[in-house]
């Protein structure tokens, strides 16, 4: 408080960026959140790596309303951001969308796109490898590339939390961004296994 009456409204809001997810983090009582909580947990922590990393990225985000009450499974998109961020960086102002809509009351399609680096044919292929076929034993020479390990990472929880009725696809274009879309089922059935 003391901070925004002496006028530095930017650290008043790091710093409430900061609490809030600090809280998020805390109180993990339900396994499962509201997309629109998850989407604020998304919000705090790009103003977080912003101020962290001196980077200007923006968030653009269109969820419907149907889609903004849909449950997801708590902090799953933040290593997707992560990744964006620090991977898609191309020393110009990255912009990153979120669009949710719920389909027909079958999946809820969620689409993160970034406007960074993306990937050539050869390592969007090696990626999809080491995400999809996870027992293989690929590996990315360069520290500077995209690994993909927190990608992979959510791919396997979001597999064992709903199983074949997940779908993850992989899209990017060098120079012009990396798109990643998500199919979650919308069938509650799924959701036992976290209760």
């Amino acid at each position: 408080l003391k901070i925004k009456m002496e006028g530095n409204t930017g650290s008043a809001s790091l710093i409430y960026s900061l609490s809030a997810l600090l809280r998020m983090t805390i109180n993990r009582n339900n396994a499962f959140i509201p997309l629109e909580e998850e989407l604020m947990i998304v919000k705090h922590y790009v103003d977080l790596m912003n101020f962290r990393h001196q980077h200007n990225v923006e968030l653009e985000i269109d969820v419907n309303e149907a889609a903004s009450s849909f449950q997801v499974p708590r902090f799953f998109l933040q290593p997707i951001i992560e990744n964006a961020i620090i991977h898609g960086n191309n020393n110009k102002k990255e912009t990153i969308k979120i669009i949710a809509s719920e389909q027909i009351n079958t999946y809820l399609e969620l689409i993160i796109s970034d406007n960074g680096k993306g990937m050539d044919k050869l390592t969007l292929e090696g990626l999809r490898k080491k995400i999809f076929q996870p027992n293989r034993h690929d590996t990315v020479k360069s520290s500077k590339s995209f690994n993909g390990i927190g990608v992979q990472n959510v791919y396997q929880r979001m597999k064992l939390i709903y199983g074949e009725a997940f779908l993850l696809s992989i899209d990017s274009i060098e120079g012009e961004g990396t798109t990643l879309t998500f199919q979650i089922p919308v069938n509650k059935r799924w959701l036992g296994c976290m209760k």
